[in-house]
């Protein structure tokens, strides 16, 4: 078949309104991709008229902007509209015709997997800066997804330009389930919307359908940080209410620019407040150990807690202990001659905080984390740390990195690198770097080994902004890094100018009986299902950091492991936090959803703020009593409702607005768009 001078040699996909053939130009030999509609197929000729109209226009705007997908001819005639573009890559081997499949970024995810964040940032930044110059010279897409996104020399590009217009007021409903957004398409905030699903997609592995859900798998990686960075853009760009999403795509361009830049999207977020001082505070055990959404900072002096010791306290993270064999091998591979040696005068010892590693998993261990965040929350002039790991690597890799958070959200990387910081504490003595302790056991006395530990002295640049926490993290080696004791030197200030951020009240204050507990009680361990009515609760507790506190006790059923799901309604913006009388949370990771619209199923006119939030069962135990405390700026009574409810495990989906509404409220008629999803990560 011949036409436009190309030669089509097969079809090789459908786009809106017509077929896309593969097609050689008879003069030059470039291959193209052709498209062409038959007019005669269709009874309504308006929306080709439309498609002839919009095409041209964009050809125009496209030549003057190559980083968009180029045409190459235009042809009207009677019966057909016919266009050559530039070809996308082939999927299959390059030049062979018959194996030509183009590369979209769907098929792209599905041949590769998750797509790294830092691959995601440059992708969304690509489309983002198309997408803003498309809107900008007064056009719209209308059907952005992955299957719509082309790769041309490894770049990615916008396809399927048929549905391109200039004229929103004559638009037809299309687009494709999922990619549209509430309000419908037709917009520049609903191609926006669009392209936050895409991102979701690649991002994450999963159906744009799922979304906002997170795969856990992906939390254990140490680029979990980043993936939750660029989810900062991807809410944004997905939120279901046009005036809470990006205005322009220009703008989403800014933040993804700033996340390339090494900018954290969430520390911004943490200085402005979420919904004007609201928070949310979760201090988990297990895998991520703590997730903290800081206080708003405040400038001025702060005081650093003066009971603290010296010594961190590695208990609540611990999945090993010396005095026993905690990885694969002779249960006799202890530590245990460690802990009547001198350093017993320096550090703590006993846990051991053992992180994953290509060694750990190739013996079937699997259940070790990729990072753990350690809670510090003091001045310091500097840290030293016990450490070691288990297996050789190449000479200067990185194969643990810690990182120190200060109060105001500044972060100090500090890496370990294999023969610099660290050696395998199975080895010959001699190699680098001296070891702080040398000893033996049976299993390394029978092959005439040693085990050895390493000590990591860091100074601290800022010894007068608070220590928040550090965080340790494997590197994607084989070498299995882990931890066994961190001290931090006290010869800093007790009282300092902590750069515009407050330390947040430790939690062993709000368990004490200086915070004021409402009369309001939980209805007593068995009951699934409470109401716990309208209240005032009192904020008249002066914590550390200058705020007032209240709270008010909740207590697990004892019966069997249960979710709790809950929904606050107040009457002013309080931050809030849910902790066991005693221990720690456990868990992973934590979200809530936020609204100061109306919402359906809640009738008090004084209605300011509504908060949904679910918790885990396996985060809780069984018969144990929480507070949940609320805090402000001020001392004040903050009108309450509180609807809670114990399902057991999985039967509701605690990361879905509109399942936990549905759950808790008991709402006839939903609305899944008013409330807004926050990270207290």
């Amino acid at each position: 078949m011949q036409t436009l001078d190309y030669t089509l040699l097969r079809k090789i996909g459908q786009g809106s309104y017509g077929d896309i053939w593969l097609g050689i130009d008879q003069a030059s030999g470039r291959r193209a991709a052709v498209k062409i509609v038959d007019w005669s197929r269709f009874e309504d000729k308006a929306p080709l008229q439309r498609e002839f109209a919009g095409v041209l226009r964009y050809s125009e705007f496209a030549a003057e902007n190559p980083e968009q997908l180029q045409i190459l001819r235009l042809l009207q005639t009677d019966s057909q509209l016919i266009y050559a573009m530039e070809l996308a890559d082939s999927l299959g081997e390059e030049g062979q015709d018959d194996e030509y499949t183009a590369a979209t970024l769907r098929l792209v995810c599905q041949k590769r997997g998750v797509m790294p964040p830092g691959e995601c940032i440059g992708i969304a930044l690509q489309l983002g800066r198309s997408l803003a110059a498309l809107h900008e010279a007064g056009l719209l897409h209308r059907d952005i997804k992955p299957a719509n996104i082309l790769y041309f020399g490894g770049i990615p590009k916008f396809g399927d330009l048929g549905l391109v217009t200039d004229d929103p007021g004559t638009l037809s409903y299309v687009g494709t389930q999922g990619y549209i957004p509430p309000e419908g398409p037709g917009s520049p905030q609903a191609d926006i919307f669009s392209l936050g699903k895409s991102l979701y997609e690649a991002a994450t592995g999963l159906d744009r359908l799922r979304y906002p859900e997170l795969p856990a798998a992906l939390m254990f990686s140490p680029e979990a940080n980043k993936l939750l960075e660029l989810m900062e853009v991807i809410n944004k760009a997905c939120a279901t209410q046009p005036q809470r999403r990006y205005k322009s795509a220009r703008a989403m361009v800014r933040d993804l620019e700033a996340l390339q830049s090494g900018a954290s999207l969430r520390d911004q977020k943490r200085r402005v407040g979420v919904l004007k001082g609201l928070m949310c505070v979760a201090t988990v055990g297990g895998l991520l150990l703590l997730a903290v959404n800081w206080f708003s900072p405040d400038p001025g002096k702060v005081t650093a807690t003066p009971s603290l010791p010296p010594q961190i306290d590695l208990g609540p993270w611990a999945n090993g202990d010396l005095a026993s064999g905690w990885l694969p091998g002779p249960a006799s591979n202890d530590f245990r001659a460690l802990l009547s040696s001198p350093l017993t005068n320096k550090h703590k010892l006993g846990p051991v905080i053992q992180l994953a590693g290509g060694e750990v998993r190739a013996n079937g261990l699997t259940v070790f984390p990729q990072s753990v965040l350690i809670d510090v929350h003091r001045f310091c002039s500097g840290l030293e740390i016990l450490h070691g790991t288990v297996s050789g690597e190449l000479p200067g890799a990185t194969v643990a990195k810690l990182q120190v958070h200060y109060s105001d959200g500044v972060v100090k990387e500090i890496p370990v690198r294999y023969n610099v910081e660290v050696s395998d504490f199975w080895g010959q003595l001699g190699e680098q770097p001296e070891p702080a302790w040398t000893g033996q056991n049976s299993a390394t006395a029978a092959r005439g080994l040693h085990a050895r530990l390493y000590s990591l002295e860091w100074t601290n640049p800022r010894p007068n902004i608070a220590v928040h926490m550090i965080s340790y993290t494997a590197q994607g080696s084989r070498s299995a890094p882990f931890l066994v004791a961190a001290t931090t030197r006290r010869n800093a200030p007790q009282t300092a100018t902590a750069a515009g951020a407050s330390p947040r009240p430790s939690l062993q204050w709000l368990r004490t009986d200086k915070l004021r507990v409402s009369s309001l009680q939980t209805s007593g361990a068995g009951s699934n299902n409470v109401n716990l009515g309208e209240a005032q609760i009192e904020l008249a507790s002066a914590g550390p950091d200058g705020r007032f506190y209240g709270a008010f006790k909740l207590q697990v059923p004892d019966d069997e492991p249960r979710d709790l799901v809950f929904a606050l309604t107040m009457d002013q913006p309080a931050q809030f936090q849910l902790i066991p009388l005693e221990g720690r949370l456990r868990g992973l990771l934590e979200t809530f959803f936020a609204t100061s619209a109306p919402v359906r199923g809640i009738t008090e006119p004084w209605s300011h703020l509504v908060l949904l939030q679910g918790v885990e069962a396996r985060k809780l135990e069984p018969g144990k009593e929480y507070l949940l405390w609320l805090s402000s700026p001020k001392r004040t009574n903050v009108r309450l409702k509180a609807h809670v409810l114990f399902p057991k495990p999985g039967t509701f989906n605690i990361w879905d607005a509109t399942k936990l509404q549905e759950a808790v409220l008991g709402a006839k008629v939903l609305d899944p768009t008013a409330f807004e999803r926050h990270f207290c990560l």
